[in-house]
């Protein structure tokens, strides 16, 4: 390895640990906050498989580093970023072995290490991060296995595969991939085919125990489902590779590349030949395979930006090739990447720094503070209607027996709150649920038209919040006496006279 590799080991750490902490926590990771907040891991547990739509594994990581962090922010958010700086040296030796190339390998190690979305969910306390770098180290176990005997890796390679699969079961396309790759792969030796097979098999045995979870998933998939289905795949494809990779920066990099081929080719300079590995075209095809046979089938789609990372790794690996083809031709070979490097710091990570004084961007939601003020100025039995943005609140109604969906949905306001105010908190229901039930509006009325004179808050940041302040404020006896934004958080406090 060069100065080059060991530079881009350092900037990919500096990136994402510099104030990872410092950015307020945004709402789904207010989810894996309430997860973790459990007495003892039975309880964590509990909790994840009752609401999340994950396995516990990751939720009991993250339990116990946050035993570690005073900070409750850099407890939740350690193993991501953990993760996310192992991803980059990781993503460069599988690159290497890949394609035999240390110039790729390098083109690779710095595609992801500046990358603006890989480094956004490095700060992120969800599990997305930690299941791309157990799904990466699974494939380069299986690559190094390929022309080995050894049963020793092909059980290390299952092992991953589980861990990946029970860190997010979107991401088993990793897994999927590579018993795709043994089907039609002709390079490997029966002996390593039939041992990895085997291996495979028995680390599926270790996943059955997740079947009553994903059975209940699929019983529910309605309140889980928040993605917008009515978006064509391909529209939100290019989406989620314009926010992977930013339309500047790639215009820069493939126009640079371009650029410096046709100079040297009127040099005479003999392009070099590149032909993707057949594994890379595995881990392309068959994740998209399997998001199309669970549209299908569930009638649920997984195209989105957060489930589509696994696709994110062979997108990076060609891209990778196609800037490291210049490295491999000239000296000047650098400067492709070192145009998309300043540009990628210019567009996508210095807003990021400025406004948050991280290098990435963070939602605005300023829960912690909305809540002190509300601590501040909350008196004795006044209520708190919240609605918090979880895809659980169309699903609630004010008639409903309390369940551990209630204390989700409340936990951005409570996690925060003074303990004894937290039996005054309210969910309202999202807008969707108020505008097909009207007996969630009649519920909120009643409880208001016997306090006269008293005064409840509300607060929350989506658009269920506006239709429920446009439905109730149509009662001329509700009166605003303040009005506070906090980031994308409102908090109002209204008098019934």
């Amino acid at each position: 390895m060069n100065f080059s590799v060991w530079a881009c080991f350092l900037c990919g750490f500096i990136v994402r640990f510099v104030n990872f902490g410092k950015a307020p926590l945004w709402i789904d990771e207010y989810g894996t906050w309430w997860a973790i907040a459990g007495r003892d891991i039975t309880e964590v547990a509990d909790r994840t498989l009752a609401v999340q739509g994950q396995s516990p594994f990751y939720y009991s990581l993250t339990y116990f580093s946050s035993q570690i962090f005073e900070n409750i922010s850099h407890g939740l958010r350690f193993p991501s970023l953990l993760a996310g700086i192992l991803i980059v040296p990781l993503g460069y030796f599988l690159a290497r072995r890949l394609h035999q190339s240390e110039a790729i390998a390098t083109s690779v190690a710095w595609l992801l290490a500046a990358n603006d979305y890989l480094i956004f969910q490095s700060q992120n306390a969800r599990p997305y991060s930690l299941a791309l770098f157990f799904g990466l180290l699974a494939s380069y176990i299986f690559v190094c296995s390929l022309a080995s005997n050894k049963v020793f890796l092909h059980l290390l390679c299952a092992i991953t595969n589980v861990a990946t699969f029970y860190s997010h079961y979107v991401f088993c396309g990793f897994w999927m991939a590579q018993l795709f790759y043994l089907l039609v792969s002709k390079t490997m030796t029966k002996k390593a085919r039939i041992a990895s097979a085997l291996c495979s098999g028995l680390g599926m045995l270790f996943c059955l125990p997740t079947l009553p979870h994903l059975f209940a998933l699929a019983n529910r998939k309605e309140e889980l489902y928040w993605v917008d289905d009515n978006a064509p795949a391909l529209y939100v494809l290019w989406g989620a590779l314009k926010r992977y990779f930013g339309v500047i920066p790639m215009i820069v990099l493939i126009g640079a590349v371009v650029l410096l081929h046709l100079v040297l080719r009127k040099k005479k300079v003999a392009p070099i030949k590149y032909k993707p590995s057949l594994f890379i075209i595995c881990l392309l095809v068959v994740p998209l395979g399997l998001f199309f046979i669970v549209e299908v089938s569930t009638d649920v789609s997984l195209v989105h930006e957060r489930y589509c990372l696994s696709l994110l790794i062979p997108m990076v690996f060609v891209l990778g090739a196609f800037a490291g083809s210049t490295l491999r031709l000239v000296r000047i070979g650098w400067l492709p990447m070192a145009f998309w490097l300043l540009t990628t710091f210019w567009v996508n990570m210095l807003p990021g720094l400025q406004s948050n004084r991280t290098f990435t961007r963070h939602m605005q939601q300023y829960w912690g503070e909305a809540v002190a003020q509300l601590n501040s100025m909350h008196e004795d039995g006044q209520w708190i209607f919240c609605s918090t943005g979880f895809v659980e609140n169309n699903f609630l109604s004010l008639s409903d027996k309390k369940t551990p969906r209630h204390d989700f949905v409340l936990w951005p306001v409570a996690g925060h709150l003074v303990s004894a105010k937290q039996r005054l908190l309210v969910p309202l229901p999202g807008s969707q649920a108020v505008r097909e039930d009207n007996n969630n509006l009649h519920a909120l009325r009643d409880m208001l038209q016997h306090k006269i004179n008293s005064h409840f808050w509300i607060v929350g940041y989506n658009e269920g919040v506006d239709t429920v302040r446009s439905l109730l404020f149509k009662k001329k006896r509700l009166k605003i006496l303040g009005d506070g934004h906090y980031g994308v958080i409102r908090l109002t406090l209204v008098k019934v006279e």
